[in-house]
């Protein structure tokens, strides 16, 4: 998912370089920073520019859908629940 957003700069911000990087910190005996760095391809950008028309027609058409892998989607965190499974099915976490 981290690509998509950094996809996304690329396109918005002129001279963006489509390049990131994910610094992670590892709880060892000893605590270490792992980087990860990644360059955005052709085929991560053209993402962004199919997805986001697809996006844009379906909201201004009235169509939300749910993003169930979202850290905010749960049933404390969201009072739409019970309407969300009702529409798409599934069931939302409770946490």
């Amino acid at each position: 998912m981290h690509k998509f957003q950094v996809a996304t700069y690329r396109h918005l911000t002129p001279g963006a370089k489509g390049t990131g990087r994910i610094d992670t910190l590892v709880k060892t005996k000893s605590p270490q920073i792992i980087q990860q760095s990644f360059a955005i391809t052709e085929q991560e950008l053209r993402a962004t520019h199919t997805l986001y028309p697809i996006a844009q027609k379906l909201m201004r058409g009235g169509v939300y859908l749910p993003n169930r892998q979202s850290m905010t989607c749960s049933r404390r965190n969201c009072a739409y629940w019970r309407h969300c499974e009702q529409e798409w099915g599934g069931e939302v976490p409770e946490t």
